[in-house]
């Protein structure tokens, strides 16, 4: 028989950021964040839907002079 030596399990090493480092991820976070609330989420008022029959005329109604 052959014994197999299993090496004892080591704990995995902790990320030790330093203060500059966390700031560099912080601010990374918060940049991709403001990217992503900037020009991926869709706006608001989009989400609602359109009547059927009336005009999508509710931010500007228009004066129509006739």
């Amino acid at each position: 028989m052959v014994s197999v030596q299993v090496a004892p399990a080591r704990k995995a090493p902790r990320l030790r950021l330093t203060r500059r480092g966390r700031l560099v991820v912080v601010l990374l976070f918060v940049m991709v964040a403001a990217t992503v609330a900037a020009f991926g989420a869709p706006p608001a008022r989009a989400a609602v839907p359109s009547v059927p029959g009336l005009p999508v005329t509710a931010e500007r109604p228009q004066v129509l002079d006739g």
